[in-house]
């Protein structure tokens, strides 16, 4: 059994790159929520939630001082709207500092309304191969990147944490 419907979202991004290169978005999914039915005379029916998520960051160059490190702040809000109103809204701040335009690290903090829900342990890699621009406001065409998710939480209890690695290449168009 199947059933297929139309769902939407729609965000708008500010980006302006002679303030820190500050960024601010803001986007919504399944703005007009839907109802899935299935099983035998729909009897497991599924109704999508709006999720709505605010973001916001900027770039410090000359970071403490040193011409060499970058500092990447973030700030990242989600929250769900469903038939009860806006539930479940968790906060992520994030610091990313670069030495050389090459290496990364940096930690993510996340909370919601219990508190510290989990901080990130996080690494990049921006290899110095052909294409990749080596200046601070330069195309990175590969990142590699690697993050330790250490849950605080009631969770943790059955959780040791999780890994996650990521290999990005962004294509010239």
């Amino acid at each position: 059994v199947s059933d297929t419907k139309v769902t939407f979202g729609a965000g708008a991004f500010y980006f302006n790159p002679d303030l820190y290169e500050l960024y601010v978005g803001l986007s919504s999914s399944h703005i007009k929520p839907q109802q899935y039915a299935y099983g035998t005379g729909g009897a497991v029916n599924v109704v999508t939630a709006r999720h709505f998520y605010l973001m916001a960051g900027m770039k410090f160059e000359n970071f403490i001082g040193n011409p060499a490190l970058t500092l990447d702040p973030s700030i990242l809000l989600k929250t769900v709207n469903d038939q009860g109103g806006f539930v479940k809204p968790q906060l992520d701040l994030q610091g990313i500092v670069t030495w050389n335009q090459l290496y990364a690290g940096g930690l993510n903090f996340r909370a919601n309304a219990f508190g510290v829900d989990a901080i990130s342990v996080m690494l990049g890699y921006y290899p110095p191969i052909a294409g990749n621009d080596p200046a601070s406001n330069g195309n990175k065409l590969l990142r590699v990147g690697y993050a330790y998710d250490i849950t605080l939480q009631a969770l943790r209890k059955s959780s040791n944490g999780t890994h996650e690695l990521q290999v990005n290449y962004c294509f010239r168009i």
